[in-house]
């Protein structure tokens, strides 16, 4: 049986051809995937910040402590199990009211304190841990927010309380986080505040006293809802 001899295979001009397409898809892909990757963990990150204000702020509320505290030791290196990476670590811890009555009757007004020291007087372990890779905020260090249940001994600790006023979609305000990729921070390590100097992704995470939170994304050129 003779078999059918007219086969043709590609031609040079043909793979060239593929070949040209496929690098001019890649070339136009990877960058929007990267801008993309970068954009989702900037995002997820700010989504767990305004999370983990709104869950220690509910305690107070509910009842489960009378005093709380989002701790956020910002702009630094973690050590995790495969190695040391730039980042953020968040966490959300109460007092007791036990606690809180032993440094009241002590003549100790609550501060914010943001040291964890076991036994009277101190906070409990974290309710709240998360460990933010590659995510920088608008400010280093030590940093704590804390509430209480009747706004009594609500305060800003660290570098956090030094927050230069902006101006939102709501007015003015100092209560804010912003919220970007360590590999755009430009300023001494750090989201940059300035309109011109912050640069795509970034987001903002405002809150009040009361435990209102509004979160915003940086277009480019301003602050959007």
């Amino acid at each position: 049986m003779l078999q059918d001899q007219d086969i043709k295979g590609f031609t040079l001009l043909e793979l060239l051809v593929v070949v040209v397409l496929i690098s001019i898809i890649t070339a136009i892909g990877i960058p929007n995937f990267s801008s993309w990757k970068k954009d989702r963990e900037v995002r997820v990150a700010s989504e767990k910040i305004a999370s983990v204000l709104s869950g220690v702020n509910s305690q107070t509320k509910r009842g489960s402590y009378p005093y709380v505290q989002m701790f956020i030791n910002s702009n630094v290196t973690i050590v995790g199990a495969t190695g040391s990476y730039q980042g953020t670590i968040i966490m959300g811890r109460g007092m007791t009211k036990t606690n809180l009555s032993t440094n009241l009757n002590s003549g100790k007004f609550p501060n914010c304190d943001m040291t964890l020291n076991p036994g009277s007087g101190s906070w409990e372990n974290p309710t709240f841990n998360h460990e933010l890779k590659n995510i920088y905020l608008n400010f280093t260090g030590s940093n704590g927010i804390c509430f209480s249940a009747d706004e009594t001994y609500y305060a800003v600790k660290g570098n956090l309380a030094g927050n230069k006023n902006i101006n939102l979609d709501q007015g003015t305000t100092d209560s804010y986080i912003i919220v970007c990729s360590s590999h755009d921070a430009q300023t001494a390590g750090k989201c940059d505040t300035s309109k011109p100097g912050l640069k795509k992704p970034a987001y903002l995470i405002e809150w009040s006293r009361f435990g209102n939170i509004r979160k915003y994304k940086w277009s480019g050129s301003d602050w959007t809802r």
